[in-house]
């Protein structure tokens, strides 16, 4: 068997010669010569070479004999697990680390302006394993800098989320630990470990240091922080992960270790190799080297985007024409579609949480479209037409509803001329005008209850929230930060979990869209303390309400909006997407200088007042998903 190599290209497999070739012949040593000669002349077309070596002992080989040959030669190895597919234990974590290093290294590549040789070193085993989307580790690396404010205990949630283990001293990769105003962590891809120095929540100092004497030694000025896992325990990938679960192996036992643990956002061991069950898509090593097309459509507007390389800017405004004006809407695939979404119905009402969410909808936003799932229904999915599909598309994507961002290394110039190459000759009248009414208010304390043989209770608190164009929306930010959304530092997780230890897990939420959106509290609790808990939301909305929130819950909600900004824009496509939104809502471009200055003029006045406006604890929403008669709830 020989070695093979691959250039990188985008998403559209180009038939080109020099696309993929073999390696064999080559004396010891040579193939690494030819290798780095390969990689120099694909510099100048920002092409990376990933080559599959025939294992990790040649791929390790490989990577001592550029580095000396070829130092100018940037190389990344990508291994593959050093376990058996469905195995019981997880990857090493030092294997972890390489892989989530390289992956987060290939991201990074795509942002320098400055071209380099660049080489992928991987195996055979390594390129046939799922890796997450790329979507997910961007939304999960960020830069850390001396100077910087952060919220310590937000910061903590991100290292634990993120897989990293708390240990009392580093050593190793993927370990944290936390005296005081010192955080020690070892994040992948680095081959010592970092000493942050806090000054209150300010970064004063981070230096590297040595993990056998714990002495500090460089001063660095700033750092990416990678995950320390391939795997994420998110609301959204929890509940994607307990359908598919469900589906594949029907009713799951109260005692299933696995489900369990990952139910309750517990890591477990092995779950890693169950990766196809928390995600939609899965992707390879080559998603993170070429270009990707992707559409998906929410409550207010479908998005369309396209991600190449610079040397394929007008490829990808190609596609994207070609998706948006030609699409095809074949009737065999619209079959496919809607039986695949009905499959998904159908596992969507094994989940507790799914179901109660669905519940609440229709509670909140009686008689208005948001009420109703992305997907819709059992019922109105059976009724749709392939011919209904044709004439909507006809009706509604039409260029006066279109708004175009681009980020990259382009010129007005080139997308001036891109825009009129591709998008000038689509001519479409408007759509006729909509008469939406605001969805009305809840009038009066609503309690659903749903019944099924759980050993918790699923439950949803809320009513009506706020539209995005809301003049309070960073009053309401900052002060739904303080009572749910910041994690381990908000009211609600020191009161209904640290104090009174009824749940693992407990958030509030403002979702603002274009007309107004929803307030919820969700959380599961055992089922004999359902009422309890209920009545401890209750309580802590009640006191927000009642009284001014103190100087130090103001200052750190304030220091964690403002200083996680940034964030939301550290990559061309989380940008691309943030622009759309500012136009789509009409924030207005003054949003991005504008936004730390609006967080930071909230006062506390101004947090008690908008939970006085926008927070009912006496009119509200109530689904509870469980075990009903054990729940004994009080309504």
């Amino acid at each position: 068997m020989k070695d093979r190599f691959f250039v990188a290209d985008t998403a559209v497999l180009k038939k080109e010669e020099n696309a993929r070739g073999v390696l064999y012949g080559a004396p010891e040593g040579q193939d690494a010569r030819i290798l780095a000669d390969k990689a120099r002349g694909l510099m100048a077309q920002d092409r990376i070479l990933v080559h599959v070596a025939l294992d990790d002992a040649r791929m390790a080989t490989l990577a001592e004999l550029l580095a000396f040959f070829a130092p100018d030669v940037q190389v990344e190895s990508f291994p593959a697990w050093d376990c058996l597919p469905y195995d019981r234990v997880s990857p090493h974590q030092e294997i972890t680390a390489k892989r989530v290093a390289a992956l987060s290294t290939l991201l990074a590549w795509e942002k320098e302006q400055k071209r380099f040789p660049r080489i992928v070193l991987t195996t055979v085993n390594a390129i046939t394993q799922r890796v997450i989307p790329r979507e997910v580790l961007e939304g999960n690396c960020f830069a850390v800098a001396k100077g910087q404010s952060i919220d310590v205990a937000a910061f903590q949630a991100f290292l634990q989320n993120n897989g990293y283990q708390r240990t009392e001293t580093v050593r190793e990769s993927g370990e944290y630990a936390m005296r005081g105003g010192i955080v020690d962590l070892f994040p992948p891809g680095y081959e010592e470990p970092l000493r942050i120095d806090l000054f209150g929540s300010e970064i004063e100092k981070i230096k590297t240091f040595d993990p056998d004497t714990q002495r500090s030694l460089k001063d660095v000025q700033e750092f990416s922080l990678f995950p320390a896992t391939e795997l994420f325990l998110h609301e959204d990938t929890i509940a994607k992960f307990r359908a598919g679960y469900r589906e594949a192996f029907g009713a799951v036992r109260d005692d299933d270790p696995l489900y369990v643990a990952v139910s309750e956002a517990r890591r477990h061991s092995g779950m890693e190799h169950w990766l196809p069950l928390f995600y939609e898509e899965t992707q390879t090593l080559f998603d993170f080297v070429g270009g990707a097309l992707e559409v998906k459509a929410s409550e207010d507007f479908t998005t369309a985007s396209a991600r190449v390389l610079k040397k394929d800017v007008d490829l990808g405004f190609t596609l994207l024409a070609d998706i948006l004006q030609h699409p095809a809407f074949l009737k065999p695939e619209f079959e496919r579609i809607r039986s695949q979404i009905l499959g998904e119905m159908a596992s969507d009402n094994d989940d507790p949480g799914h179901v109660a969410m669905k519940a609440f909808n229709q509670l909140v936003f009686h008689g208005h479209p948001y009420r109703w799932p992305l997907n819709g229904t059992e019922e109105s999915l059976g009724k749709v037409t392939h011919a209904d599909v044709l004439n909507f598309y006809a009706r509604e994507y039409v260029p006066s509803q279109v708004i175009l961002t681009i980020v990259g290394d382009v010129t007005t110039e080139q997308v001036t001329a891109l825009v009129q190459t591709h998008f000038g000759a689509w001519k479409k009248p408007p759509p006729p005008p909509r008469n939406v009414k605001k969805s009305a208010p809840v009038e009066r304390k609503t309690v659903q209850l749903i019944e099924k043989d759980l050993t918790q209770s699923n439950v949803i608190l809320g009513h009506g929230g706020i539209s995005r164009t809301n003049q309070d929306f960073y009053a309401v930010t900052v002060m739904n930060y303080i009572l749910g959304a910041g994690g381990f530092s908000s009211r609600l997780m020191d009161s209904i979990r640290d104090k009174q230890g009824l749940v693992y897990g407990i958030m509030s939420h403002f979702d603002a869209r274009l007309m107004p959106g929803s307030f919820w509290v969700n959380f599961q609790t055992r089922t004999e303390a359902t009422n309890q808990a209920v009545q401890g939301v209750l309580a802590e909305i009640k006191n927000i309400r009642d009284a001014p929130v103190s100087d130090q819950e103001l200052s750190e909600a304030k220091s964690f909006l403002i200083g996680s900004f940034p964030l939301r824009l550290d990559s061309t496509a989380k940008l691309a997407q943030v622009l759309a939104q500012v136009e789509f809502y009409g924030l207005g471009f003054e949003y991005f200088s504008q936004y730390p200055k609006w967080i930071e003029r909230v006062t506390k006045e101004d947090v008690q007042r908008v939970a006085k406006q926008y927070l009912d604890p006496q009119r509200y929403a109530l689904v509870v998903v469980g075990n009903v008669a054990k729940a004994k709830l009080k309504h």
